[in-house]
């Protein structure tokens, strides 16, 4: 059982299949200002996952957290990369259990 998952509600499971919402704006933008875009939902009801803390990770491991953003009521979120490179999501919330994206290129 994750840590990260409350005894007191309902197992929930995030899948990958939701950070695949997520969006890499890689058009005519400095690669030091793009942005990654998501709106993070409940795999089971479809419904916005609000208050989730969403960590931008990057680094060989994936494990360096280099921006961090609390997702709004409707679940979105925007985080902005400091540079190119080799980068992971992930996703935190109290009664879910913590997500992590597999690896992404921003150029």
């Amino acid at each position: 059982m994750s840590p990260f998952v409350s005894c007191s509600t309902p197992r929930r499971v995030w899948t990958a299949g939701l950070l695949c919402l997520v969006t890499a704006l890689l058009a005519a933008t400095p690669a030091a200002a793009q942005r990654v875009r998501g709106r993070l939902v409940d795999a089971g009801t479809g419904e916005p996952v609000p208050a989730a803390e969403m960590s931008l990770l990057s680094g060989e491991s994936g494990t360096r957290v280099v921006k961090r953003a609390l997702t709004t009521d409707s679940g979105r979120f925007v985080l902005t990369a400091p540079r190119p490179g080799r980068y992971r999501l992930k996703a935190e919330r109290i009664g879910y259990r913590t997500v992590v994206s597999p690896p992404f290129d921003l150029v």
